[in-house]
């Protein structure tokens, strides 16, 4: 492993724990729990005031690392609450899982069940077991992972994207997306686990098992799968797993890909057979490749089959999957002459998308780097992937 200095790692961790953690904290937590991550420029909630699983679930996984960062328990009673949230609010008491979606007045407004907000809320109580110790998080882990292995999986091995209120599935279509939400809880959960201790009385949750679901998962999209001669992941299937061309809708995502290339390079140390290294290595460089701007040290959104950009959108989850990748090749690939890519990726990333008036992060920015969508917040977007790579770096 190549020891050296991370030169964005201090602002990082500055920016993280002194400015968006207060923002994020005085702003988006309600009393009883509920993260409302709908936010204007300003900091101002959007109406109406709901969170859906997968917010919520993001907003304590930001929530969480950033306490990991500290390495102290100080917020433990306010995690907690928000955990109790989730359980007293948004858990179906007759057919078990949880709802997608509730209400600040009280009430939940859609019923169905997503797997990508149940593997997000794996990740989180898998990190708040790790952070806490505390059984009831382990035992929220062991719940979450079998409705994940029953409930959402279909018969090649992949996840429903959702299912009604009694697991019925809805869609035809698949998506890789919840898989790798399903990929990153498994990883996250397999370091909260201690071997020694922890696989005495929780027989499912062993490393064993984990390692299982996670070669299963890698093998379903990148051995099984049709073979497009392309060497990146399509974002679209059929139910059958067949990749949906761009004509219907299809698309490859760059920041996906660099998110995967460290996940499979995190499983490979894990214990996953070593073959993934090797896709792991394909992915980053083909998206190094048909995504990075060396001009500019931004990093697009989509491409087409032939590596065509699709659309002018830029949006900071995918310079942030890209410098955490860059950074996992520099430290524990060695390749140190990755660090002029990483200083430009992170240049664009802080001069770009950070709102120096009124503080966070913009949601987009239009082909020439301004600002398009000004919000700090959604329903889908959170600061959290800005504390994985926080995170990794520190």
């Amino acid at each position: 492993m190549a020891l050296i200095s991370v030169p964005f790692a201090g602002w990082m961790q500055e920016h993280l724990l002194h400015e968006l953690y207060p923002l994020w904290k005085s702003h988006s937590l309600n009393p009883d729990g509920m993260l409302v991550t709908s936010m204007d420029r300003q900091w101002n909630r959007k109406k109406p005031a709901i969170t859906t699983l997968l917010s919520q679930g993001r907003a304590m996984g930001f929530f969480l690392l950033a306490e990991c960062i500290r390495s102290q328990e100080g917020n433990r009673s306010l995690l907690e609450n928000m955990f109790a949230f989730i359980g007293r609010n948004m858990k179906d008491p007759v057919n078990g899982g949880y709802f997608w979606c509730y209400r600040e007045d009280g009430k939940v407004t859609e019923t169905a069940k997503s797997s990508s907000g149940h593997c997000i809320l794996l990740t989180a109580s898998s990190l708040a077991y790790k952070l806490f110790r505390e059984p009831m998080y382990l035992a929220l882990a062991e719940e979450l992972f079998l409705l994940l292995t029953t409930r959402f999986r279909d018969r090649y091995n992949g996840l429903f994207g959702k299912t009604s209120e009694e697991w019925k599935p809805y869609e035809e279509n698949r998506s890789q997306y919840p898989l790798m939400l399903w990929f990153e809880s498994l990883l996250q959960l397999y370091d909260a686990l201690d071997m020694h201790k922890d696989n005495e009385s929780h027989t499912v949750l062993t490393k064993e098992n984990i390692l299982k679901e996670a070669t299963k998962t890698a093998e379903l999209l990148f051995i099984r799968r049709e073979n497009t001669g392309f060497p990146l992941l399509p974002e679209v299937y059929t139910g059958h797993w067949t990749p949906v061309g761009v004509a219907q809708g299809g698309y490859y995502s760059i920041g996906h890909q660099f998110a995967w290339s460290w996940m499979l390079s995190r499983g490979v140390e894990a214990g996953m057979p070593v073959s993934f290294q090797s896709v792991a290595g394909d992915l980053f460089h083909t998206a190094l490749c048909f995504g990075y701007d060396y001009a500019t040290g931004r990093i697009h959104s989509r491409i087409d089959e032939l590596g065509n950009i699709l659309g002018d959108e830029l949006v900071p989850v995918n310079g942030l999957y890209a410098a955490r990748c860059l950074l996992y090749y520099m430290v524990q690939r060695e390749r140190t002459n990755l660090m002029g890519i990483m200083n430009s990726v992170m240049h664009f990333l802080r001069n770009g998308f950070i709102d120096n008036e009124f503080g966070g992060w913009y949601t987009s920015l239009d082909k020439n780097g301004k600002p398009a969508n000004r919000d700090k917040g959604s329903l889908t977007r959170t600061d959290y992937p800005l504390a994985r790579i926080c995170h990794e770096a520190v």
